[in-house]
């Protein structure tokens, strides 16, 4: 089957700007870089002698950028860009320690949604923008930007927050997002059946 240029989905930024629709990737590459440098601080600068100190070989772990076009009815209503670490390189003990990052049962779900029916509660669905961003990693990494990228004149960068691809991104943003919780709202009680459960109980 014949696929239109306009309807393939990049696998590196060279492809991505050979594309017609090169624009709307490069644009979304540059609302990434944004989110991440600008509001999320997830980046540090590593100056090449600095850099080199480091590693003479510069064997850095290599971020990388994988797209996907976002579709709604067989139409593509948004081209996203998202920056990545290449995780299989990391060493445990070095870049990471911890991973276990749980994640909600289908059996809690389920019951939110119909206890929330049942007793006609608003219940509403958020989601978290470069969730995994919002979180601290506990020691700063060095890395290697993709080829075309440059982060204040440098193609090495320190690398704060828990950017996807790490094995232990999860696990930070677990540990992050339980506290927030809980310093949002004190009155929350913590689930023992479910480590993603939270709830209040007015008396």
């Amino acid at each position: 089957t014949n696929q239109n240029n306009t309807d393939i989905t990049p696998i590196s930024a060279a492809q991505a700007d050979n594309l017609p629709d090169a624009p709307l990737w490069r644009e979304a590459r540059e609302e990434e870089l944004t989110g991440m440098c600008d509001v999320k601080k997830t980046f540090g600068p590593l100056p090449v002698e600095e850099a080199q100190a480091l590693d003479p070989y510069f064997k850095f772990m290599k971020l990388i950028w994988v797209f996907k076009r976002k579709m709604a009815n067989g139409i593509c209503i948004r081209r996203k860009a998202r920056l990545v670490a290449q995780g299989f390189a990391a060493i445990f003990g070095k870049h990471y320690n911890k991973t276990h990052a749980p994640v909600i049962r289908q059996a809690t779900w389920n019951a939110i949604v119909i206890l929330a029916n049942q007793y006609e509660m608003f219940h509403r669905h958020a989601d978290a923008t470069q969730a995994f961003l919002n979180s601290l990693l506990p020691k700063r990494i060095p890395m290697t930007l993709p080829k075309g990228t440059t982060y204040m004149g440098s193609t090495y960068v320190w690398v704060y927050n828990a950017i996807y691809g790490l094995p232990n991104a999860g696990h930070h943003w677990n540990i992050n997002s339980h506290k927030a919780i809980l310093l949002s709202e004190p009155r929350f009680t913590h689930s023992v059946a479910d480590p993603c459960l939270f709830f209040i109980i007015e008396k």
